[in-house]
């Protein structure tokens, strides 16, 4: 199988139950040096304080890393949101 350069979710992410077993399963589709972009609520809007429809960024960090994968970069541009990319740890498929 050839696999995926980039999984991408934008403002889903809180949706998803058992999300370390999610990614830890995902990341068979991924390429030996693959992403995950993960894009999510913040928490600071009146929406996602109303709903619950957020998680904070270093939930996903935790969840995540114990999915097998690190930090690669958190660019910072998004006023409401977080914006996360991982790569495996090892950087190579599991």
């Amino acid at each position: 199988m050839m696999g995926v350069h980039v999984i991408f979710t934008c403002e889903t992410y809180h949706h998803l139950t058992d999300r370390s077993t999610y990614f830890a399963r995902a990341a068979r589709y991924l390429r030996p040096g693959g992403r995950v972009a993960v894009i999510d609520l913040n928490g600071q809007g009146w929406f996602a304080r109303l709903f619950g429809h957020f998680t904070a960024a270093d939930v996903i960090r935790r969840e995540m890393e114990a999915a097998g994968y690190r930090l690669v970069s958190a660019p910072d541009f998004l006023e409401r949101q977080t914006f996360q990319i991982f790569a495996r740890q090892g950087g190579g498929r599991p």
